[in-house]
């Protein structure tokens, strides 16, 4: 493959710091020069700070850019909550201002790439109000764009929570899928190298520990579990064979880090193995349903070497049916994690996310992960600048729910952050940044499952329930009954 040619422009920057609104440059048919960011700072920003983003352009043609520019760009006004980021991320603002223009003064040619910074006081940006602007970085040549990127600038510059700050709960789950047989012979080396430094499970709990007083821990007992028999010595099928592991060091320490950073206030055991209760329940396992909500908190804690509360339910695609539900409260759930999508009303207006699921056995409270949020925090984040346009997405969608009616009327709105797979796989860069943000934002404000829990309730309508492509399917679970009397998974 061809190398790069880096090619550094020294920005004598013109900066062309306007408040009014210009023509703006044809949009080429087709990109053929790739915007990244390698950084974009101040992550909040304030008044007296200064906006700085650095980054690259890399011409992905066959042929070469002439002397092209590098404009940043800003929308007139902050746009209009939820429906805007949604337009914004479509398609660029119709009538955007320039705030900032590079020439590099250099040609770039195909498969070459030039870096570009941009360096400028908030205060020279005419942000004249607060909320949400959206911010677009293009390349342009010969007065086409030939390249863009585009994200969002959150502007909230008091130093002070706002009084209509919404709360923010962070789930933090630990599952996996760890593949093992009744005499313990593991099928495959994922759980044991998700538990090695750099691996996906490690990586969570490091970040984790970090900011454990931010987070509500929600841990799988069959992980835990294996990491334990893991750490004792263990056996694995590797090309065929079956060897001896070698991971047994890694997974003790895992254990010992996970027990250092949770607490029986920010901890919960969820059901055994992540079970699917609906397809179980309507395929005759309603007994394996029982089986993992109740071994769930015992071994958990044994394991832990702490008291972790179980009764912690966490439908796999967001949303239960009645008669499952009926069946996890006669089993002790008094909490199921569910998504907004699962009720009824709006599902893209902010709600708050406590609400009341009737059963025939009482009560269970649905906690309501915000589907939004969701999918911002599960955004690719391969590079830096996927990093970036993550972050900056998360930002962008707390700050319009902060300013949404719900929390100007609903004080304090509590919303849920969590990632749509138990199994996720964030990039610890981009953990650290909304981590710190969800503390230093002025907009938000961390808050604990256990305050959720004793918060107002918000209506408890539902949904009727559609099964999703995360159901187990029928002939699966047939399989899986058929050998249930000859293995046993628990």
């Amino acid at each position: 493959m061809r190398p790069l040619t880096m090619m550094r422009a020294m920005l004598g920057v013109t900066l062309a710091l306007m408040s009014f609104v210009i023509a703006q440059p044809a949009q080429a048919a087709d990109a053929i020069v790739q915007v990244v960011m390698d950084s974009f700072l101040p992550i909040v920003p304030t008044t007296g700070a200064d906006l700085n983003i650095t980054g690259r352009i890399v011409n992905s043609s066959t042929t070469t850019v002439i002397n092209p520019s590098v404009q940043l760009r800003l929308s007139p006004a902050p746009i209009l909550g939820r429906v805007g980021i949604d337009k914004e991320s479509g398609a660029p603002t119709a009538a955007t201002r320039t705030v900032a223009s590079v020439n590099l003064n250099r040609s770039v040619a195909p498969n070459a790439q030039m870096s570009f910074k941009f360096s400028l006081p908030f205060q020279q940006l005419s942000l004249t109000k607060q909320g949400v602007y959206a911010l677009v970085i293009d390349v342009v040549d010969a007065g086409q764009i030939v390249g863009s990127i585009r994200t969002f600038l959150p502007w909230y510059p008091s130093e002070q929570k706002s009084p209509h700050a919404i709360g923010v709960v962070w789930l933090w789950p630990l599952a996996d899928y760890p593949a093992r047989t009744a005499s313990q012979l593991l099928l495959n080396n994922q759980t044991p190298t998700a538990l090695s430094p750099g691996g996906r499970l490690t990586n969570l709990v490091d970040v984790g520990r970090e900011f454990s007083s931010t987070l509500s821990w929600m841990i799988d007992p069959s992980l835990v579990q294996t990491a334990d028999a893991i750490s004792r010595g263990y056996q694995v099928v590797q090309d065929g064979e079956v060897v001896i592991g070698n991971r047994s060091t890694d997974a003790s320490r895992w254990l010992n880090e996970l027990r250092s950073s949770i607490s029986s206030s920010n901890a919960h055991a969820l059901a055994y193995a992540d079970i699917d209760a609906v397809a179980d329940r309507k395929n005759g396992l309603s007994a394996d349903v029982v089986r993992a909500m109740t071994v769930a908190q015992p071994i958990t804690s044994s394991i832990l070497k702490s008291t972790i509360p179980g009764g912690m339910y966490w439908a796999p695609n967001g949303q239960l049916d009645q008669k499952t539900a009926n069946l996890l409260a006669s089993a002790g759930t008094i909490t199921a994690v569910l998504s907004t999508a699962a009720m009824a009303g709006d599902t893209s207006s902010p709600r708050q996310a406590v609400a009341d699921y009737e059963t025939t056995f009482g009560n269970v409270n649905a906690v309501l992960t915000d589907q939004r949020l969701s999918a911002a925090i599960t955004l690719p984040q391969r590079n830096a600048s996927e990093v970036i346009v993550a972050r900056q997405r998360f930002l962008a969608e707390t700050a319009a729910i902060a300013d949404s009616p719900a929390a100007l009327v609903n004080t304090p709105l509590t919303v849920v952050a969590a990632p749509l797979d138990l199994r996720w796989a964030p990039s610890p860069s981009f953990l650290r940044s909304v981590l710190r943000a969800t503390q230093a934002a002025p907009w938000m404000i961390p808050t604990t499952l256990e305050s959720l829990l004793n918060s107002p309730r918000g209506a408890s309508n539902r949904l009727a329930y559609a099964a999703g492509n995360s159901e187990l399917t029928r002939a699966y679970l047939s399989g899986l009954k058929a050998i249930q009397g000859k293995v046993g998974q628990l």
